[in-house]
């Protein structure tokens, strides 16, 4: 006897061979043992995730055991064991040190409103122009291509390019970002908003939020992209951004720069992994503004080195770490105004705008072409004011090599100052002119 079967197999869990031939009769027992198979799939990888979530449950706290720092336990635990066992040993440092040169800085300051408002005012100015994402021919099924960024509209991941010259800046944008591309879905945009209040509690907590691996899966494919190829490649996000930009930073090598950086919890301080923990200082810069309530806390600052002590694993920044002052006492500003900081730090005013800064300060941004090669030790700025030349004619020279993009360095392959190199040769035109363009 034979039936037409009732059921249709599907061919994901079955493969194509369960699916017969147009107009193929079964046999009831052939109709019988198909739908065991079937039956015995679906319990098979419903058997599967139900194991997968006891480990995961079982496993959960472990990620909390180890420290970011020096730890009582993991002292003792080197001495029954006799081997370093504590975490990031080198990766993270519990103290600031000053920024030096917070104008090296200032572009990125200036990305996070690029990212949020999309005005070119904030990257142009230092010689920066965004990259098309419809130009990578990307294929996402979360991100989307839109005219000047990706957007993942239900994650709230946000990802823009620029480019400058053998250089490309991935930006991600932070918390409230997405709201520039939303503002017309107000249902959506809340939607967002609470699915990322629950990421960046997620993260704190210990688990490890899919937007992170998302940014990671997305950049890794972004980078074997012919117009990334021989680029010089940096990461850079401030605040939650800064956090996505320091975990695929740390997950595949890249430089990255953080401003104001919501920390990594000890989820994905274990998705990254002790090793790359440990040699965060090759690959990422941390910088905050004083008095930050996310990376400067005064009081939870002291609470963390205290649980930290006991050997509990607690959210933190990796890499090098650096402080700037800020002319701001609300908090809100303090964290989301960096570039007003950063303004405050070079001597502007504030509320200074990119493009109404000096030139001599935007020129060090531009490009800056052979000028800036040293040869045998010495740049062809210091070989000019030591040539012979007419005294004129040299002085009309070196402006013109100034000009041209010749960077005026604290120190050159003979560790003169060009201003003291000159003034042994009585060559003392020049020193006005290279005290006022250094």
């Amino acid at each position: 006897m034979t039936i037409t079967p009732l059921l249709r197999l599907d061919p994901a869990n079955l493969g194509a061979e369960c699916h017969p031939a147009q107009g193929h009769r079964f046999t009831l027992r052939e109709t019988l043992s198909r739908q065991l198979c079937h039956s015995i799939d679906k319990i098979s990888l419903f058997a599967q995730k139900i194991f997968v979530s006891i480990k995961s449950f079982l496993l959960f706290p472990l990620r909390y055991c180890g420290s970011k720092t020096w730890s009582l336990l993991g002292m003792l635990t080197e001495i029954i064991l006799r081997k370093p066992v504590s975490f990031a040993r080198n990766g993270y440092h519990d103290h600031f040190e000053k920024l030096s040169n917070p104008i090296d800085y200032l572009p990125f300051a200036s990305m996070s409103n690029y990212i949020h408002k999309k005005d070119l005012q904030w990257i142009t100015p230092f010689g920066y122009s965004p990259v098309a994402p419809s130009s990578l021919n990307m294929q996402s099924n979360q991100l989307s291509a839109l005219d000047y960024c990706f957007l993942d509209p239900n994650s709230g991941l946000k990802i823009a390019l620029v480019e400058k010259e053998n250089e490309i800046v991935i930006i991600f944008g932070a918390l409230a970002s997405y709201t520039t591309e939303l503002e017309n879905q107000p249902e959506q945009l809340k939607k967002v908003q609470r699915k990322l209040q629950l990421t960046v509690a997620s993260n704190l907590l210990g688990g490890t939020p899919s937007i992170y691996t998302e940014a990671h899966s997305f950049v890794k494919d972004l980078l074997v992209k012919p117009h990334l190829k021989g680029k010089k490649i940096t990461l850079y996000g401030a605040s939650f951004g800064g956090s996505i930009a320091s975990y695929v930073a740390l997950k595949l090598h890249l430089q990255g720069i953080c401003i104001n950086s919501l920390q990594l919890g000890a989820g994905l301080q274990q998705n990254i992994g002790d090793k790359e923990l440990q040699l965060a200082d090759q690959y990422l810069t941390h910088i905050s503004v004083k008095d930050d309530y996310l990376t400067d806390p005064p009081v939870i600052g002291y609470l963390d080195r205290a649980v930290s002590f006991l050997g509990v694993r607690t959210p933190g920044n990796f890499g090098k770490k650096y402080i700037i002052s800020t002319s701001y006492r609300s908090s809100l500003k303090i964290h989301s105004y960096m570039l007003g900081s950063f303004m405050h730090n070079l001597g502007f005013h504030y509320r200074t705008l990119p493009v109404n800064l000096p030139e001599s300060i935007l020129k060090r941004f531009q490009s800056k072409p052979l000028i800036q090669s040293f040869w045998n030790g010495q740049s062809p700025l210091e070989l000019l004011i030591r040539s012979r030349l007419e005294p004129g004619k040299k002085l009309q020279l070196i402006k013109r090599i100034i000009d041209l993009g010749a960077d005026i360095p604290p120190e050159d392959g003979s560790h003169l100052r060009p201003c003291q190199v000159d003034i042994p040769l009585q060559d003392r035109s020049i020193s006005p002119l290279l005290h006022s363009e250094a």
